[in-house]
């Protein structure tokens, strides 16, 4: 039995942007580098933090269906009026698939952090205006998850709406709206 309700309020501004590693060097076909720099706030009930983080990650096209992908997240600070924390990093490696006979992508990714395997499947519709999100992730005896999205593109704008089951009660369905522009 829960004995009220907590507020929590969670925002951040994100600049991502790739480098087309061809264009530098002769020899590397197909390989792109990319980065994410993102500035949060949090609170949650009368703590707040903020902070920012820096993530790297490659990319490797094997063929016109086939992508592989590694990523290194959370280099950062998050500060509070109780001191500085650092943000908890992680490791991963993913491959994703374009099924255009089914206009969808499906991806597969391992997640590494905080001493657990977190392992995630998703399918993502591949239509011009309107997308489909479903997901899962799955770590052996300590997290499992369901979740899904909607998005809305249109002239470079796009707009996501989306929510999470977990094994979490506590926490309830958190839900998400997301707006994104694209340069």
């Amino acid at each position: 039995e829960p004995l009220g309700y907590v507020e929590a309020k969670w925002i951040a501004f994100d600049f991502s942007s790739d480098v087309d590693l061809n264009r530098i060097f002769a020899d590397s076909k197909d390989f792109s580098l990319g980065y994410n720099i993102k500035l949060n706030y949090s609170k949650l009930h009368t703590e707040r933090y903020w902070g920012y983080s820096i993530d790297i990650g490659f990319q490797k096209k094997i063929n016109d269906k086939l992508n592989f992908g590694f990523v290194s997240k959370n280099f950062g600070r998050e500060y509070s009026l109780s001191g500085i924390e650092r943000i908890e990093n992680y490791i991963g490696a993913g491959l994703a698939y374009n099924a255009n006979m089914i206009r969808n992508n499906i991806y597969f990714d391992w997640i590494y952090s905080a001493n657990r395997n977190i392992f995630k499947l998703a399918l993502k519709t591949d239509f011009k205006y309107i997308n489909l999100t479903l997901g899962a992730s799955y770590s052996k005896n300590s997290y499992r998850d369901f979740s899904y999205g909607l998005s809305f593109e249109f002239k470079n704008w796009m707009l996501v709406f989306g929510s999470i089951i977990h094994d979490n009660s506590i926490l309830g369905t958190p839900k998400s709206i997301e707006l994104r522009k694209y340069f």
